[in-house]
């Protein structure tokens, strides 16, 4: 089942100057295994240029085992 959602500036846990983290929480309905599929979308600037980005984020998870 697919679920959406979005962690946006306003959420992130740390932010320093070279560094932002977030954080979230999954909920398991039965044991098992699979990934977890997510895609991060950021703008980056540098030298007074921005340009969008995205990058796929792929993570394994194991449940009751």
């Amino acid at each position: 089942m697919a679920l959406r959602g979005r962690i946006g500036p306003d959420d992130a846990t740390t932010r320093d100057a070279e560094v932002w983290r977030w954080a979230f929480a999954l909920a398991a309905r039965e044991r098992g295994s699979g990934e977890v599929e997510a895609k991060a979308r950021v703008i980056v600037c540098r030298n007074g240029v921005c340009e969008p980005r995205q990058a796929p984020l792929v993570a394994r998870v194991v449940v009751g085992e």
